[in-house]
C-alpha cells in the first residue's frame, strides 16, 4: 500500500469547495485491488478513513486531519456489454460521472444525459443517488459492485437492494466501499442523447455559480418546498461568513468567494437553516457531506 501513499496532502486543492485541512496521510489506489487492500489495512489497524471520490458534495474540516482520506479518481475502468435494448456499461468508482455521461450521450445511448455536468464520480454518484432535470442514478443503475468490510468480500448488490431514495442509498449505512457500479443504457436516435446533455449543461451555466467553488446544491430539496426559493425569500442572497456566501445567482448554492474555511462553510449552513426555519418552520437539511 505504501506506493499510493501521500504525506501532507493540501486537501483545500483536491476538493471542489476548496476548503479542507492537511492531511498527514492520503491514499490513491488505482485499480480495485489496492482499494480493498488499502481499506482492509487500515481497519484492520484500527485507522480512522474515509473512502471519496471527486470531493465534490463533502466539506472537510479544517488543520491537520485525524483521519486517512482514501481518494478513488485514479480507478477508471470502464467496460461494455451489448444487449438486446443497448449496453450495459461497468464503470469503477474513480471514473468521472461527466465524463461517462458525455462519452455515451456521443454513442446515442440513452439514461446518462442528466449526469452531463455533475461534478462527482460514479462512486459518490451511487452512493448519494445524484440526480438532476427528473433523473437520477437509480433509474440506471442495474447493480453495484461493493466490498463488504466485515466480511471482507467482494460482493454484487442488485439495485433493487439498494435502498435507493431521495439523494442516500442503503449505501450510507453499510459498512464498505462502492467499488463501482453496473449501469444499464438504452440505444437512441442518433444526436438525442447528447443535444439533452447540452441543454442540461446550458441550464446549469445560466442558473448556477460556477465560476466559483462549491459543493453543488447546499441542502436537499424540503418536501413541497424548493431550499433556493426559500433562502431568497429570507434575504439571504449575499449573506456571508468570512469567504463564504450565499450564491448571488442561486440561492440554494454556497460558494467559496475566496479564502473560505470549512467552519465558514459550516456557519453559514447553520445561519441559514436557523433563518429558514425562524422564518418559514421548514427544516433544511444539508446536502453537502460534512465530516467531521
Amino acid at each position: 500500500m505504501n506506493e499510493f501513499l501521500r504525506t501532507d496532502t493540501a486537501m483545500s486543492a483536491l476538493s471542489s469547495m476548496r476548503t479542507g485541512g492537511i492531511a498527514p496521510v492520503a491514499c490513491f489506489p488505482e485499480t480495485e485491488k489496492d482499494l480493498c487492500d488499502a481499506v482492509r489495512r487500515l481497519t484492520r489497524e484500527h485507522k480512522r478513513f474515509f473512502v471519496f471520490g471527486n470531493l465534490s458534495n463533502v466539506l472537510l474540516p479544517d488543520g491537520r486531519l485525524d483521519f486517512v482520506p482514501v481518494i478513488t479518481t485514479g480507478i477508471k475502468t470502464v467496460t461494455v456489454t451489448e444487449t438486446d435494448a443497448g449496453i450495459d456499461v461497468y464503470a469503477a468508482c474513480g471514473v468521472s460521472l461527466t465524463g461517462l455521461a458525455l462519452e455515451f450521450c456521443r454513442g446515442d445511448y440513452a439514461g446518462l444525459s442528466f449526469a452531463y455536468g455533475i461534478p462527482g464520480t460514479v462512486g459518490g454518484a451511487v452512493f448519494m443517488n445524484a440526480g438532476a432535470y427528473g433523473s437520477e442514478m437509480k433509474n440506471i443503475v442495474r447493480s453495484v459492485r461493493f466490498y463488504d468490510i466485515d466480511a471482507d468480500t467482494v460482493c454484487e448488490i442488485p439495485a433493487l437492494d439498494c435502498g435507493f431514495g431521495y439523494r442516500t442509498s442503503v449505501f450510507a449505512h453499510k459498512n464498505g466501499v462502492i467499488l463501482g457500479a453496473s449501469l444499464s443504457l438504452a440505444a437512441c436516435e442518433p444526436g438525442t442523447a447528447l443535444a439533452e446533455a447540452k441543454e442540461f449543461m446550458e441550464r446549469r451555466r445560466e442558473k448556477q455559480p460556477l465560476e466559483y467553488p462549491s459543493c453543488g446544491s447546499a441542502f436537499k430539496r424540503p418536501e413541497g418546498y424548493f431550499a433556493g426559493e426559500l433562502i431568497e425569500k429570507c434575504g439571504l442572497k449575499g449573506y456571508a461568513v468570512g469567504g463564504a456566501c450565499v450564491s448571488e445567482k442561486h440561492a440554494g448554492f454556497v460558494v467559496n468567494k475566496g479564502g473560505a474555511t470549512s467552519a465558514d462553510v459550516e456557519k453559514l449552513l447553520c445561519d441559514v437553516r436557523a433563518k429558514v426555519h425562524q422564518t418559514f418552520g421548514v427544516e433544511l437539511e444539508p446536502e453537502i457531506r460534512i465530516i467531521k
